[in-house]
C-alpha cells in the first residue's frame, strides 16, 4: 500500500464569460486541426476534455499551443495556460509520464504564480513516482511542504509523496517525520495502516526497537505480507540476537511470513490490482474522471510495485531454513536447549541438501555438548558431522569439541585419534596449537612422557605467543620430573617461574612446590628444603602447604631428626585441605614412630586419625598401622584381630590398597612361627568372610580373600583358589594383590596378553600401590620373552626412575640388563648387572644370574678368558644355586674351549658332573655326553 497516494487533479479551469465561443455539437466531423480557427479548436477541445478523450485532445493543445507562442494578451495567456497544464493531464492519463512531467515543469517555469502550479508539481511528483525517480521525486515534493495554497488534504498529499520518496531511497530517518504526520493525520485506515508499516521498517532499520513495537500492532493483514517489512523484522531480530535479547529476537522472528505465504499474498494482490486496470471509466451520476485518474495511477504504482517484490521473492531463496535456524539459536540463548536442538535436527533431516544443513547439524552437536544428560548423544552427533558434512565448514570446531568430549569422558586414545584426524582434514586448523597441546596432556596423562615433553616443546617452538604456550612450559617441565630427569625438572620449573612472559603465573605456586620436588629427586637436599620453605613464605595460603611441610619432615626425617620431623607433619596435617594431604602426614607420622619404637603412639595417632576424619579416613591404612604396632608389641592376637576385622570391613573397597598390605601380612603370619598359635583362629573367621562375601555377591573382597589362601597354601587346596581366581572376567574385580597373583599365573601359562592386561589394569588402578614394581616386573619378563627388548627397557626405566633402589628393583635392574644384553648393548648391559651388587642387601639369588650376565657380554665381545673368570666365580661361590652353576658351568667350557684348554674342559666337566644336582640338568647330561666324546677321542678316561 505504501505510495498509494491519491492526487486530485484540477481538471476544470473557469473561463471568464466571452473568452469562448458556443460549444459546437460533438457529434459534427472536425475538420483537420490545422485548418480550424484557434477558437474553434478550443471550444473542440472543451468537448473532448468533458468527454475524457485524452488521447484526442493532445493534438489539438499542441496546436493552440503553437498558435499562441508569443501572443501576450490576456485571453492567448488564459488560453495558454489552459492548454499547457492540461497536455500534461493527458500524458498521465494515457500513461507518457516522463513527458507528462516535463509539461507539468515547463507550466511551473512560465506560470510560478498560477493558483495550479502547486497542483502541478504535486502531478510532476507523482509521474516522476510512476517512473520510480525517487530522488527527483523528493527535490519536487519537498518544496510544496509549506505550501499555502494546498488545504489539508493536499498537504497530506504531499507528505505522503515524500515520504515514501524517502522510503524508497532507503533514508529511513528523514521518511520517519512526514510518515507520523501521515499516520496521525488521516482518517482512512488504508493509509494508517501502510504509513505503520513504513514506519515499522523505518524504526527496525534504524534500531529503534522502542518505536518498532509501538507501530508494529498497527499493520494489519492488508499490509503485514510487505516483504520490506519481514525483512526489517529478520534485520531486528539478528539485532537483538547478536545483543543478548533472545526473547525479543525470537518475538520478531515469528512474525516473519515465509516464502510461500508472501507468494500468495502477493499473487492475489496483483490478480486484484489488474483487474482493476483492466476496466475502463465509466461515467456515472457523481463520478469523476479525475479520482478515476488518481485511483488508476495509484493502483499502476501499486502493481508496479507488487510486480517487482514478487519478482525478488520467487528468484530469493527459500528463508524458511533461515528462519528456523534463528529461531533455533533464540532458543539455545534462552536455555531452551530440547527445542532448540529439535529445530537444529529437524532443519538438517528434513532439508539434507540445504546450504545451511550443515550448519543445522553442527548447531544441533553444540547444543548437546551443552546438555550434560546428553554426552553419548554429543558425540554420536559429532561424529556424524564429520561422516555427512563433506564440506568441513565446522571441522574445526567439531574435532576440537569432540577432543574435549572424549577427554571428559576418560577416553583418551580415541581423543588422541579425534586430534590427530582434525589436523589431517585440516592442516591448517585454525585451533591447531590447542589441538596440539590436548595431544600432548594426553600423551603426559597416558605417562607417555617422552612424547609429551617433545609435543610440549613444538608448541613453544611453533607458537610462541599460543594461549597454551605458557602451559606447555610448566607441562614440559613436569614432564622432566616424572621422567626422573631432575637436573633438567629443576632447570625447566626455574625458567618457568623467572619467565617475564607469564607475570601473572597460572601455574606458579604448583611450580614452586615442584621445584622443591626435583631438587629433591636430584639428591640436592639442601636446596630442595630451600626451595619448600620460600614456597611456604611465597605462598603462605597456598593449597599446596600441606604437602611442603610433610616433604619438609621427609627431609628432616632423612636426617635423623626426627622430632622436628613430627613437628613439621603436624603442620601438615594442621595446613591440610584434603583428606590426601592429611593422609599423607598422618601415616609419614607413623613412619617417624616406628623409627622411635613408639608403638603406641602410632596406635593413639591412628584412632585419633579415624576419630577426627570418620567416613574419609583411610581405614584400610589404618588398620594396617595399627596392626603392625600390635604384632611389635608382641600382642599378635590383637594384631591379628585388626587385620582381620580390616580385611573383612573395608576389603571390598577395590582402591583399599592397604587392604593388599595388610593381607601380606597375614601371609607372613601363617608362615611364621609366632603366628602359628593364632593361625587356626583366624583362618576360619577369614574363610567365614569368604563365604559371607561370595553370598553377598562383594566379588573384589572374595577374590582378596582367595588371593590370601592360594598365597597361604599349596597344593590342591592352592590350585582350588587360583582356579577361581584366574579368569579373565575377574581382572576388573581384583585388588592389587589379586591383580599380581593373576599376572604370576599368566607369566607361568606364558600367557603374555593376560599379564599385560593384568599389568595395565593395576597401572590404571593402583598406580602409586608398593606392588606396583613386582606386577611391572612380570611385565618387564614378558616383554623379553616376546622380544621386545627396547619396550623393556623403557619400562624399565621409568619403573627405576620412580622406585629408586627398593626391594623390588634388583630383579627391574637384572630384568633391564638382560634386555640391553639381548640387544648387543653389551656395555650398557654389564654396568648395569654391575648395579646389583651395589646394595649389600641385594646379595642373593640374582647375584650369581647377574654374573652370568656379565660372562656372556663379556664371550660376546670376544673375550673368553675374562667371561671364564666370572663363569667360574658362580660354581665357587654360589654352589646353592643349581640352575646357575650347571649354566656357569656349560660357560666356563665354552671359554676354554675357545682358549684352546682341552685339559682344563676336560677338567671343569668332570667337576661339573661329580655333581649330582648339576648333572640332573640339562646343561648336565650335555655335559656328560660332551666329556665322554673327549675322553673317548684322547684315549683316556
Amino acid at each position: 500500500m505504501a505510495g498509494h497516494f491519491c492526487l486530485t487533479v484540477f481538471r476544470r479551469i473557469i473561463f471568464c464569460a466571452g473568452c469562448f465561443f458556443v460549444l459546437e455539437l460533438l457529434a459534427r466531423t472536425p475538420d483537420p486541426i490545422t485548418s480550424e480557427a484557434t477558437s474553434v479548436l478550443l471550444t473542440r477541445a472543451r468537448g473532448m476534455l468533458e468527454n475524457d478523450q485524452s488521447e484526442a485532445l493532445l493534438p489539438y493543445l499542441k496546436e493552440i499551443l503553437v498558435r499562441l507562442e508569443g501572443n501576450t494578451s490576456d485571453d492567448a495567456q488564459a488560453a495558454r495556460i489552459f492548454c499547457l497544464y492540461q497536455t500534461g493531464v493527458c500524458l498521465m492519463q494515457t500513461g507518457k509520464y516522463a513527458e507528462a512531467a516535463a509539461a507539468f515543469e515547463s507550466f511551473i517555469a512560465d506560470y510560478p504564480s498560477e493558483s495550479s502550479s502547486s497542483t502541478a508539481a504535486l502531478l510532476a511528483g507523482e509521474a516522476y513516482a510512476l517512473q520510480r525517480n525517487w530522488p527527483v521525486v523528493e527535490k519536487t515534493v519537498r518544496p510544496l511542504l509549506e505550501d499555502k495554497r494546498f488545504d489539508v488534504k493536499r498537504q497530506l498529499m504531499v507528505r505522503q509523496m515524500l515520504s515514501e520518496a524517502f522510503y524508497r531511497q532507503q533514508k529511513w530517518k528523514e521518511a520517519v517525520v512526514p510518515l507520523t504526520e501521515v499516520f496521525n493525520q488521516s482518517k482512512r485506515d488504508t493509509v494508517r495502516s501502510s504509513s505503520a508499516l513504513m514506519l515499522s521498517v523505518c524504526y527496525a532499520k534504524t534500531g529503534d526497537f522502542e518505536n518498532l513495537y509501538k507501530f508494529l500492532p498497527y499493520c494489519d493483514d492488508s499490509v503485514r505480507q510487505d516483504a520490506g517489512l519481514n525483512v526489517a523484522l529478520i534485520e531486528s531480530g539478528d539485532k537483538k540476537c547478536s545483543g543478548g535479547a533472545f526473547q525479543e529476537a525470537l518475538n520478531l522472528y515469528q512474525m516473519v511470513l515465509l516464502k510461500a505465504d508472501l507468494l500468495a499474498y502477493y499473487e492475489r494482490q496483483l490478480l486484484a490490482v489488474k483487474q482493476f486496470l483492466s476496466k475502463p471509466f465509466v461515467v456515472n451520476v457523481g463520478s469523476l474522471r479525475s479520482d478515476y485518474d488518481e485511483e488508476y495511477r495509484a493502483k499502476q504504482m501499486q502493481y508496479d510495485r507488487l510486480a517487482e517484490q514478487l519478482k525478488k521473492i520467487k528468484e530469493s531463496p527459500d528463508y524458511t531454513v533461515d528462519i528456523a535456524l534463528r529461531i533455533a539459536r533464540c532458543y539455545a540463548g534462552l536455555g531452551n536447549n530440547g527445542a532448540a536442538y529439535k529445530l537444529y535436527n529437524a532443519l538438517y533431516t528434513q532439508h539434507p541438501e540445504h546450504e545451511l544443513a550443515e550448519e543445522s547439524r553442527f548447531q544441533a552437536f553444540m547444543i548437546l555438548l551443552n546438555m550434560p544428560q546428553e554426552q553419548a548423544a554429543a558425540l554420536s552427533e559429532g561424529l556424524a558431522y564429520l561422516n555427512n558434512c563433506p564440506a568441513n565448514r565446522f571441522t574445526d570446531e567439531v574435532t576440537l569439541n569432540l577432543m574435549q568430549l572424549m577427554l571428559t569422558a576418560g577416553n583418551l586414545v580415541d581423543a588422541r585419534a579425534m586430534g590427530l584426524k582434525g589436523l589431517q582434514l585440516r592442516p591448517d586448523h585454525r585451533f591447531i596449537d590447542q589441538v596440539c597441546y590436548l595431544i600432548a596432556y594426553i600423551d603426559f596423562q597416558k605417562q607417555d612422557y617422552e612424547a609429551a615433553r617433545n609435543a610440549f616443546t613444538e608448541i613453544l617452538t611453533r607458537w610462541p605467543a599460543s594461549n597454551h604456550a605458557e602451559a606447555s612450559e610448566y607441562w614440559r617441565a613436569m614432564c622432566n620430573l616424572f621422567l626422573g630427569q631432575y637436573p633438567k625438572a629443576v632447570a625447566a620449573f626455574d625458567a618457568y617461574l623467572k619467565n617475564l612472559a607469564w607475570p601473572t603465573k597460572s601455574f606458579g605456586e604448583d611450580a614452586a612446590y615442584r621445584l622443591g620436588i626435583a631438587f629433591y629427586g636430584a639428591g640436592d637436599y639442601p636446596s630442595a628444603e630451600t626451595a619448600f620453605r620460600k614456597f611456604l613464605k611465597t605462598y603462605p595460603l597456598g593449597s599446596l602447604r600441606s604437602e611442603a611441610f610433610s616433604m619438609l619432615g621427609d627431609l628432616r626425617r632423612a636426617a635423623g631428626e626426627l622430632a622436628v620431623a613430627l613437628d613439621f607433619y603436624s603442620k601438615g596435617i594442621d595446613a591440610a585441605a584434603t583428606i590426601d594431604q592429611v593422609n599423607y602426614a598422618v601415616f609419614q607420622t607413623a613412619k617417624v614412630y616406628e623409627l622411635q619404637k613408639n608403638y603406641s603412639a602410632v596406635i593413639q595417632l591412628m584412632e585419633n586419625y579415624l576419630k577426627d576424619q570418620g567416613e574419609k579416613g583411610n581405614f584400610a591404612s589404618a588398620g594396617f598401622w595399627m596392626g603392625k604396632s600390635y604384632k611389635a608389641m608382641n600382642q599378635y592376637s590383637q594384631a591379628l584381630a585388626v587385620y582381620v576385622d580390616t580385611v573383612v570391613r573395608f576389603g571390598n573397597v577395590l582402591r583399599n590398597d592397604s587392604v593388599d598390605l595388610i593381607l601380606r601380612e597375614l601371609i607372613k603370619e601363617y608362615q611364621s612361627e609366632q603366628g602359628r598359635a593364632g593361625r587356626p583362629g583366624f583362618i576360619n573367621t577369614l574363610m567365614d568372610a569368604l563365604r559371607q562375601a561370595e553370598d553377598r555377591k562383594e566379588d573384589v573382597l572374595a577374590l582378596r580373600l582367595r588371593t590370601f589362601f592360594a598365597y597361604s597354601t599349596d597344593g590342591a587346596e592352592r590350585e582350588k583358589h587360583v582356579s577361581v581366581i584366574f579368569k579373565e572376567e575377574n581382572i576388573d574385580k581384583s585388588g592389587a594383590l589379586t591383580l599380581l597373583l593373576f599376572a604370576e599365573e599368566a607369566s607361568l601359562s606364558r600367557n603374555y596378553a593376560l599379564v599385560y592386561k593384568a599389568c595395565s589394569r593395576f597401572k590404571a588402578e593402583f598406580n602409586a600401590a608398593e606392588l606396583f614394581p613386582n606386577i611391572m616386573n612380570l611385565k618387564l619378563n614378558a616383554l623379553i620373552q616376546e622380544v621386545k627388548y627396547m619396550e623393556a627397557v623403557a619400562l624399565a626405566e621409568e619403573i627405576i626412575g620412580r622406585f629408586g633402589y627398593q626391594p623390588p628393583i634388583r630383579l627391574t635392574l637384572k630384568l633391564k640388563a638382560d634386555a640391553l644384553r639381548l640387544l648387543k648393548q653389551y656395555d650398557s648391559a654389564i654396568k648395569t648387572y654391575n648395579e646389583l651388587f651395589m646394595i649389600r642387601e641385594w646379595r642373593g639369588p640374582l647375584i650369581p644370574q647377574a654374573l652370568y650376565g656379565i660372562g656372556i657380554c663379556l664371550e660376546a665381545q670376544g673375550k673368553p678368558d675374562e667371561a671364564f673368570a666370572f663363569f667360574q666365580r658362580i660354581y665357587v661361590l654360589y654352589e646353592g644355586y643349581t640352575e646357575w652353576v650347571a649354566k656357569a658351568y656349560e660357560g666356563s667350557v665354552r671359554c676354554l674351549e675357545k682358549l684352546g684348554r682341552r685339559d682344563d674342559m676336560i677338567k671343569t666337566l668332570r667337576e661339573m658332573v661329580s655333581k649330582a644336582d648339576v648333572v640332573a640338568t640339562p646343561e648336565g647330561k650335555i655335559a656328560q655326553g660332551m666329556l665322554d666324546r673327549l675322553v673317548s677321542a684322547g684315549g683316556r678316561k
